[in-house]
Formats: C-alpha cells, structure tokens, sequence
C-alpha cells in the first residue's frame, strides 16, 4: 500500500506534544520533506525553500522540543498500526553505528573495535516491525541510542563482575521490555522477534521464555539441551534432514577492506 510523505508523516507526528500546535506541524512538515529525498540533509531536502529549512533548524535546536518525545510518538503510532495489522509480526531488530567526524564528534564515544579507533559517534538498537504474511514494513516500535564511555572501553574481563542489567548486552531485553509496553499481551503474542548470534545470550533466552514470547534467535554457544544428553550443535547435526536451505547474493563492496562478491 503506497502511501504520500504527507500522510504518513502525520500519521507518524500529528499527534506529539512538542507543547504548542505549531511546533507539532513544523515537524510533520520537516518530517515530510526528509522522507521524500531520503538520505538528504535537511536544507538539501527543503531545496530553495529558505523559510522551511530555517524554520526546521529552530524547530530541532528548540530547548523546548524533546527528541524522546518525537520518538515517542513514531513508536506509539506504529503500535497502532499493528493493532490493525492481521497476522503474524515480525520485529526484527540489531544493532549499528552512526558515525562522525567533524567538531561533534569529540564530545561522542568510541564505535570501533580497536583502543586506538578514531571513530566516534553513536550506537543504535532498533526494533522494525514487518507484517510476516503482508510483507509490509509497519515501522520502528523502539529504538535506543547511547554513547560508550573511553574509560570503560576494552575492559572485556570486567564484564563477568557487572550486573545483567548494567551490561551494553541488556539491550535486548530491555527492547522486549518497551515493545510489550507499547503492544500488550495480545499484540506480543502475534510478534516473533528475529535476532542475530549477539543475542544469544542466557539470559535473554530465558527472559523470552518465562514471558511466553516468541523469537527466533541465530545460534552463538552450543549449549547443553535440557531434555537430551547432548549438546545443540549435535542435536542439529544429527537430525539429518534439512529443513530450510536458502542462498543469499552478496554484492562487492570497495574501499580498503575491499570484499569480492
């Protein structure tokens, strides 16, 4: 179903408390106009339209205007949404990086691997909702950015000594967490969340079972099965027969870390 920039740009925003009327359409039309030249910036997505583009910059330096609010208020509409969704839902969720490297940058935290990384800027767990028959992308349910504290990076080992809940890995529960908030019981229980093998983590795995919520996660640690004398890995191995089988095209990629396809 095609849906105008217009549209669902207020279908998204028309209803956030931004704390006066006009903000909360300055927003929906900002909105608008970055969806419809996706990618852009916001003057380069306001063409020759000055007055849009200085209004949208006041609109977002606004001490007035909360970014968790705007947030807010996409995940609350896309919970409608699936509400009048029929089927399945899958929330298909990971984790990535928003990179920069002008002035900002040296008040954000370290995104790469290395102590010596020069990259800075945010990290980013999403959730997106996709209709599992309709195959349509219903939206962003939830989505938490966070910067890493230098102090605390490369400590590996310390992590056995922290707590669950103080764990950069807690991430996925705690999305759990606010989609069954915003969904309910009804709407979690239609919903199968797709994780890749960062996810396999046990105490996540466990969480999702005593809620009674349904996932699909990629394995990561062959762990020992309850109910048999073996481990998963043989488990699968010794099934014998294939059930899903699938090939997927990779495309090049240039650069320096070039890789074939």
């Amino acid at each position: 179903m095609m849906v105008d920039e217009i549209s669902w740009s207020h279908e998204m925003f028309g209803q956030c408390d931004l704390g006066d009327k006009r903000r909360t359409r300055r927003l929906v039309d900002v909105a608008a106009r970055l969806a419809r030249h996706a990618g852009s910036s916001l003057a380069q997505s306001c063409q020759s339209e000055q007055a849009a583009a200085l209004g949208g910059y006041r609109l977002i330096s606004n001490d007035k205007v909360e970014a968790q609010a705007i947030a807010e208020s996409g995940f609350e509409a896309v919970a409608q949404l699936c509400a009048q969704h029929a089927g399945d839902l899958l929330a298909v969720e990971d984790t990535t990086t928003m990179q920069y490297t002008h002035a900002v940058a040296a008040h954000l935290g370290l995104v790469g691997s290395l102590p010596k990384s020069k990259q800075r800027g945010y990290l980013v767990h999403s959730v997106l909702l996709l209709g599992a028959e309709s195959e349509r992308t219903l939206g962003l349910l939830e989505q938490r950015r966070w910067c890493r504290d230098d102090a605390c990076f490369g400590k590996t080992q310390a992590r056995k000594h922290r707590a669950y809940q103080d764990k950069e890995s807690f991430k996925w529960q705690q999305a759990s967490e606010r989609m069954a908030h915003r969904m309910g019981k009804q709407g979690m229980a239609r919903t199968i969340s797709v994780c890749d093998r960062e996810s396999d983590i046990y105490d996540y795995l466990r969480y999702k079972l005593e809620q009674g919520q349904r996932f699909v996660v990629r394995a990561r640690c062959d762990r020992p099965l309850s109910d048999q004398d073996q481990s998963l890995f043989a488990a699968v191995k010794d099934h014998g027969t294939v059930l899903y089988d699938s090939t997927v095209e990779i495309a090049q990629r240039g650069g320096r870390a070039a890789r074939k396809a």
